[in-house]
């Protein structure tokens, strides 16, 4: 939970940084400006995997299309698609993974709440077959199923 200021201050070595409000210098933290940062993408890029490479964005088949469906109701959606955004977005843009590799062995070792998502019950029913070359289409599937 680190202000902002603190962190401007302390590790940007900006001592006279003018924030242009006491309040944003006493209530602002690091927290609100990455949220802020994924707010302001979500709203302003049409598609947050444009960057991915091409061989990540297969779709997948009607079989594992709906063995994922199924699998959506026992998983942590609002803890998993977060998580596996930013990591699909930060780590799928120069296609050195292997695309062949289950999703779950890229995604298990995300960490949240101090444990690995390999760790949690619920990860158990994240499907074991689907491979990297879907991961933009199983996000873009698990997403549906959050908001139906």
């Amino acid at each position: 939970e680190v202000k902002l200021a603190d962190y401007v201050k302390d590790v940007l070595l900006m001592e006279d940084a003018a924030f242009g409000s006491e309040a944003i210098k006493r209530k602002v933290r690091l927290k609100h400006i990455d949220a802020l940062f994924k707010l302001l993408r979500d709203f302003t890029v049409a598609d947050v995997f444009e960057n991915v490479h091409a061989k990540y964005k297969d779709s997948l088949d009607n079989k594992d299309s709906s063995l994922l469906k199924k699998a959506a109701g026992k998983l942590d959606l609002d803890t998993l698609l977060p998580l596996m955004q930013d990591l699909i977005i930060q780590n799928l843009a120069e296609g050195v993974m292997a695309e062949r590799q289950p999703i779950c062995d890229f995604i298990g070792w995300l960490e949240h709440e101090d444990s690995f998502l390999n760790d949690l019950d619920w990860f158990d029913h994240f499907p074991k077959t689907l491979l990297m070359k879907n991961i933009c289409d199983c996000y873009k599937i698990l997403e549906d199923c959050q908001s139906s």
